[in-house]
Protein backbone atom coordinates (compact mmCIF):
# COMPACT_ATOMS: atom_id res chain seq x y z
CA UNK A 1 0.00 0.00 0.00
CA UNK A 2 2.98 2.35 0.76
CA UNK A 3 4.70 1.48 -2.49
CA UNK A 4 1.21 2.23 -4.21
CA UNK A 5 0.64 5.57 -2.20
CA UNK A 6 4.22 6.52 -2.69
CA UNK A 7 3.77 5.72 -6.93
CA UNK A 8 0.55 8.07 -6.45
CA UNK A 9 2.61 10.96 -4.97
CA UNK A 10 5.31 10.29 -7.39
CA UNK A 11 2.67 10.45 -10.23
CA UNK A 12 0.95 13.65 -8.63
CA UNK A 13 4.28 15.40 -8.13
CA UNK A 14 5.08 14.49 -11.82
CA UNK A 15 1.56 15.81 -12.73
CA UNK A 16 1.78 18.97 -10.59
CA UNK A 17 5.70 19.87 -12.31
CA UNK A 18 3.47 19.80 -15.61
CA UNK A 19 1.10 21.91 -14.28
CA UNK A 20 3.01 24.53 -13.21
CA UNK A 21 5.51 24.25 -16.31
CA UNK A 22 2.74 25.06 -18.67
CA UNK A 23 1.53 27.70 -16.36
CA UNK A 24 5.03 29.47 -16.60
CA UNK A 25 4.49 28.92 -20.19
CA UNK A 26 0.97 30.26 -20.66
CA UNK A 27 2.27 33.54 -18.62
CA UNK A 28 5.62 33.79 -20.41
CA UNK A 29 3.06 33.67 -23.69
CA UNK A 30 0.76 36.41 -22.29
CA UNK A 31 3.33 38.48 -21.40
CA UNK A 32 4.87 38.30 -24.85
CA UNK A 33 1.72 38.73 -26.04
CA UNK A 34 0.70 41.68 -24.26
CA UNK A 35 4.37 43.02 -25.12
CA UNK A 36 3.59 42.87 -29.04
CA UNK A 37 0.07 43.90 -28.48
CA UNK A 38 1.60 47.32 -26.65
CA UNK A 39 4.21 47.36 -29.86
CA UNK A 40 1.25 46.75 -32.43
CA UNK A 41 -0.59 49.99 -30.87
CA UNK A 42 1.97 52.69 -30.34
CA UNK A 43 3.59 51.53 -34.18
CA UNK A 44 -0.40 52.10 -35.26
CA UNK A 45 -0.08 55.76 -33.15
CA UNK A 46 2.98 56.44 -34.26
CA UNK A 47 1.28 55.73 -38.39
CA UNK A 48 -1.68 58.04 -37.34
CA UNK A 49 0.48 60.55 -36.57
CA UNK A 50 2.96 60.99 -39.00
CA UNK A 51 -0.65 61.25 -41.34
CA UNK A 52 -1.35 63.87 -39.41
CA UNK A 53 1.72 65.43 -39.96
CA UNK A 54 1.74 65.20 -43.48
CA UNK A 55 -1.62 66.54 -43.69
CA UNK A 56 -0.64 69.64 -42.16
CA UNK A 57 2.25 69.93 -44.27
CA UNK A 58 0.23 69.30 -47.36
CA UNK A 59 -2.62 71.77 -45.99
CA UNK A 60 -0.87 74.74 -44.97
CA UNK A 61 -1.28 74.34 -41.63
CA UNK A 62 -2.35 72.17 -37.95
CA UNK A 63 -6.20 73.33 -38.53
CA UNK A 64 -6.63 72.55 -41.77
CA UNK A 65 -4.57 69.51 -41.87
CA UNK A 66 -6.71 68.28 -38.36
CA UNK A 67 -9.71 68.76 -39.73
CA UNK A 68 -9.12 66.71 -42.89
CA UNK A 69 -7.74 64.55 -40.78
CA UNK A 70 -10.81 63.93 -38.73
CA UNK A 71 -13.40 63.85 -42.15
CA UNK A 72 -11.20 61.17 -43.51
CA UNK A 73 -11.60 59.20 -40.45
CA UNK A 74 -15.45 59.98 -40.80
CA UNK A 75 -15.45 59.26 -44.31
CA UNK A 76 -13.71 55.49 -43.38
CA UNK A 77 -15.65 54.71 -40.88
CA UNK A 78 -19.08 55.11 -43.49
CA UNK A 79 -17.20 53.34 -46.71
CA UNK A 80 -16.04 49.67 -47.01
CA UNK A 81 -13.24 51.45 -47.18
CA UNK A 82 -10.35 51.51 -43.96
CA UNK A 83 -8.66 54.41 -43.15
CA UNK A 84 -5.49 53.83 -44.29
CA UNK A 85 -6.30 53.60 -47.78
CA UNK A 86 -8.83 56.51 -47.70
CA UNK A 87 -5.71 58.61 -46.33
CA UNK A 88 -3.57 57.05 -48.55
CA UNK A 89 -6.05 58.54 -51.36
CA UNK A 90 -6.46 61.64 -49.85
CA UNK A 91 -2.66 62.38 -49.36
CA UNK A 92 -2.08 61.60 -53.34
CA UNK A 93 -4.82 64.11 -54.51
CA UNK A 94 -3.61 66.26 -51.94
CA UNK A 95 -0.41 66.56 -53.47
CA UNK A 96 -1.40 66.52 -56.55
CA UNK A 97 -5.06 68.80 -57.13
CA UNK A 98 -3.43 72.16 -57.76
CA UNK A 99 -1.86 71.56 -60.81
CA UNK A 100 -4.79 70.05 -62.58
CA UNK A 101 -6.83 73.17 -60.98
CA UNK A 102 -8.74 71.18 -58.35
CA UNK A 103 -9.57 73.00 -55.18
CA UNK A 104 -8.45 71.52 -51.48
CA UNK A 105 -11.91 71.40 -50.84
CA UNK A 106 -13.03 68.86 -53.51
CA UNK A 107 -11.36 65.77 -51.98
CA UNK A 108 -14.31 63.99 -50.66
CA UNK A 109 -16.09 64.28 -54.12
CA UNK A 110 -12.85 62.97 -55.76
CA UNK A 111 -12.72 60.24 -52.86
CA UNK A 112 -16.20 59.75 -53.40
CA UNK A 113 -16.27 59.27 -56.96
CA UNK A 114 -12.99 57.01 -56.94
CA UNK A 115 -14.80 55.13 -54.10
CA UNK A 116 -17.83 54.59 -55.94
CA UNK A 117 -16.51 52.97 -59.58
CA UNK A 118 -14.12 50.82 -57.62
CA UNK A 119 -16.71 49.41 -55.67
CA UNK A 120 -18.95 48.60 -58.49
CA UNK A 121 -16.18 47.44 -60.43
CA UNK A 122 -14.61 45.26 -57.69
CA UNK A 123 -11.63 46.75 -57.69
CA UNK A 124 -11.46 47.73 -54.19
CA UNK A 125 -9.11 49.30 -52.16
CA UNK A 126 -5.50 48.38 -54.72
CA UNK A 127 -8.00 50.34 -57.27
CA UNK A 128 -8.66 53.25 -55.46
CA UNK A 129 -4.45 53.13 -55.09
CA UNK A 130 -3.57 52.64 -58.67
CA UNK A 131 -6.28 55.06 -59.98
CA UNK A 132 -5.27 57.78 -57.94
CA UNK A 133 -1.70 57.00 -58.45
CA UNK A 134 -2.43 57.18 -62.14
CA UNK A 135 -3.88 60.41 -62.40
CA UNK A 136 -1.42 61.90 -60.27
CA UNK A 137 1.02 61.09 -62.77
CA UNK A 138 -0.90 62.57 -65.50
CA UNK A 139 -1.35 65.81 -63.15
CA UNK A 140 2.83 65.32 -63.10
CA UNK A 141 3.53 65.00 -66.68
CA UNK A 142 0.75 68.16 -67.08
CA UNK A 143 -0.89 66.12 -69.67
CA UNK A 144 -2.56 62.54 -70.57
CA UNK A 145 -0.75 59.71 -71.87
CA UNK A 146 -2.06 56.74 -73.18
CA UNK A 147 0.08 54.86 -70.27
CA UNK A 148 -1.89 56.08 -67.48
CA UNK A 149 -5.39 55.46 -69.59
CA UNK A 150 -3.95 52.12 -69.77
CA UNK A 151 -3.47 51.84 -65.88
CA UNK A 152 -6.94 53.03 -64.99
CA UNK A 153 -8.45 51.06 -67.39
CA UNK A 154 -6.66 47.93 -66.23
CA UNK A 155 -7.41 48.32 -62.62
CA UNK A 156 -11.17 49.21 -63.00
CA UNK A 157 -12.65 46.37 -65.10
CA UNK A 158 -15.30 47.43 -67.96
CA UNK A 159 -14.00 51.02 -68.00
CA UNK A 160 -12.56 52.68 -70.70
CA UNK A 161 -10.87 55.64 -70.41
CA UNK A 162 -10.67 56.57 -73.86
CA UNK A 163 -14.18 56.30 -73.65
CA UNK A 164 -14.70 58.17 -70.77
CA UNK A 165 -12.53 61.34 -72.44
CA UNK A 166 -14.11 61.22 -75.69
CA UNK A 167 -17.86 61.13 -74.12
CA UNK A 168 -16.78 64.39 -71.94
CA UNK A 169 -15.03 66.28 -74.95
CA UNK A 170 -17.66 65.76 -78.11
CA UNK A 171 -15.17 63.65 -79.92
CA UNK A 172 -15.07 60.26 -81.32
CA UNK A 173 -12.35 57.69 -79.78
CA UNK A 174 -10.68 57.43 -82.80
CA UNK A 175 -10.04 61.21 -82.52
CA UNK A 176 -9.31 61.24 -78.96
CA UNK A 177 -6.85 58.35 -79.25
CA UNK A 178 -4.75 60.74 -81.81
CA UNK A 179 -4.90 63.70 -79.24
CA UNK A 180 -4.02 61.33 -76.17
CA UNK A 181 -1.02 59.96 -79.23
CA UNK A 182 0.18 63.48 -79.89
CA UNK A 183 0.51 64.54 -76.49
CA UNK A 184 -2.14 67.13 -77.23
CA UNK A 185 -4.67 66.65 -74.43
CA UNK A 186 -3.99 68.48 -71.79
CA UNK A 187 -3.97 66.90 -67.79
CA UNK A 188 -6.84 69.29 -65.99
CA UNK A 189 -9.34 68.90 -69.56
CA UNK A 190 -7.88 64.65 -69.51
CA UNK A 191 -9.01 64.36 -65.54
CA UNK A 192 -11.91 66.27 -65.54
CA UNK A 193 -13.15 63.91 -68.23
CA UNK A 194 -12.29 60.77 -66.60
CA UNK A 195 -13.58 61.62 -63.03
CA UNK A 196 -16.73 62.45 -65.12
CA UNK A 197 -16.77 59.16 -66.86
CA UNK A 198 -16.59 57.62 -63.83
CA UNK A 199 -19.13 59.15 -61.91
CA UNK A 200 -21.50 58.31 -65.11
CA UNK A 201 -20.29 54.77 -65.35
CA UNK A 202 -23.42 52.14 -64.97
CA UNK A 203 -24.16 51.67 -61.29
CA UNK A 204 -21.76 53.55 -59.83
CA UNK A 205 -23.58 56.30 -58.10
CA UNK A 206 -24.04 55.22 -54.28
CA UNK A 207 -21.89 51.96 -54.90
CA UNK A 208 -19.76 52.57 -52.00
CA UNK A 209 -22.64 52.95 -49.86
CA UNK A 210 -24.07 49.70 -50.68
CA UNK A 211 -20.76 48.22 -50.51
CA UNK A 212 -20.45 49.60 -46.83
CA UNK A 213 -23.68 47.37 -45.91
CA UNK A 214 -21.95 44.08 -47.00
CA UNK A 215 -20.27 42.17 -44.30
CA UNK A 216 -17.03 42.79 -45.27
CA UNK A 217 -18.34 46.11 -45.48
CA UNK A 218 -19.45 46.23 -42.11
CA UNK A 219 -16.39 44.50 -40.64
CA UNK A 220 -14.31 47.68 -41.94
CA UNK A 221 -16.59 50.24 -41.18
CA UNK A 222 -16.70 48.18 -37.10
CA UNK A 223 -12.53 48.65 -37.43
CA UNK A 224 -12.39 51.91 -38.69
CA UNK A 225 -15.19 52.83 -35.23
CA UNK A 226 -12.90 51.75 -33.12
CA UNK A 227 -9.65 53.16 -34.13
Amino acid sequence: ASQAAGGISAKLGGALGVVKTGLAGLAIGAGAGLAALTGFGLAAAAQLEQVQVSFNSLLGSVEAGTAVFKDLQKFAAETPFEFPEVAAAAQKFLAFNDAIGMSDAQLKPFLTTLGDITSVTGAGAEGLSRVTLALGQIASRGKVSLEEINQISEALPGFSGVAAIAAATGKTTAETMDLISAGALDATTGVAALLQGMQQFPGAAGAMQKQSQTLLGVFSTFKDTLS
